[in-house]
């Protein structure tokens, strides 16, 4: 009992040892259990509770940090989520996951062009090449503000060259191909999204819309449409797209179209 393990056992502590010890583990402690009452949904309480620890490391100050940028984006208070994250990029300015965080939240406070400058930074650092940083960042592109429909289809042929078969990816695929108006190719890569998603609504209502007014074949729409509202009775777009076709295609009909 007096070898290695004894001499490096809690024994050997001296009494200001022990208490920045019992400090870090309270910590460690602390932090846990107000995740845990983040996990059930109550964000003001665990930014209550996130408020009174006192980081014993640089490691509990970057995790209490994400904690209450979690707390505030939930809350909906984005600017208090943001001088949270960055207060994280100043701890660890190579997080790709924190430029990540750092733009959608910028999106959320419609600093657009901040935001192009985080998803792109993100980009860089990401060395596992994350699809979902991709992505956000091709819908960022898409958006009116933008309209970047050359630059978004750069970055979703990257997300495409690393998962051909992503839901997500072939769907932004089609949307960018639709927005530079090559409609038979954004048919078939809305097509492909359902045959990956079957339950895809977003897909089922682009593919119906290309088809009645691009293509201008409105009957073919038809069953796509009506296979959503299967899904969701109460889709507005749905909705829109079938009075649109009742009411301004070859299917004119007037009481149909007051869908």
């Amino acid at each position: 009992a007096n070898g290695e393990a004894y001499n490096n056992s809690f024994v050997k502590l001296t009494d200001a040892q022990a208490v920045i010890m019992q400090t870090q583990i309270e910590c460690v402690m602390d932090l846990a259990y107000a995740y845990s009452v983040f996990s059930k949904g109550q964000y003001s309480r665990s930014l209550a509770l996130a408020n009174e620890i006192i980081p014993t490391s640089i490691y509990m100050e970057k995790n209490l940090y994400y904690l209450k940028t979690d707390c505030y984006y939930t809350l909906n208070n984005y600017q208090q989520a943001k001088q949270q994250l960055d207060s994280i990029i100043s701890l660890d300015t190579a997080s790709a996951y924190a430029h990540h965080y750092m733009a959608g939240t910028l999106v959320q406070l419609g600093q657009y062009d901040n935001a192009a400058y985080y998803y792109e930074k993100a980009i860089v650092l990401d060395t596992a090449v994350t699809i979902i940083y991709l992505l956000n960042y091709v819908d960022l592109l898409c958006t009116d503000y933008f309209k970047k429909y050359v630059q978004a289809e750069y970055y979703v042929n990257r997300a495409l060259a690393m998962d051909t078969n992503n839901v997500s990816s072939c769907f932004f695929f089609a949307e960018v191909k639709y927005k530079l108006n090559d409609f038979k190719t954004a048919k078939k890569y809305y097509e492909k999204t359902l045959s990956l998603d079957s339950g895809h609504i977003g897909a089922k209502n682009n593919i119906a819309y290309i088809l009645a007014f691009e293509l201008k074949d409105p009957k073919s729409a038809i069953p796509y449409l009506l296979s959503a509202l299967k899904q969701d009775s109460a889709n507005y777009i749905t909705h829109h797209i079938l009075g649109n076709i009742y009411g301004n295609t070859s299917l004119k009909d007037p009481v149909k179209s007051e869908y």
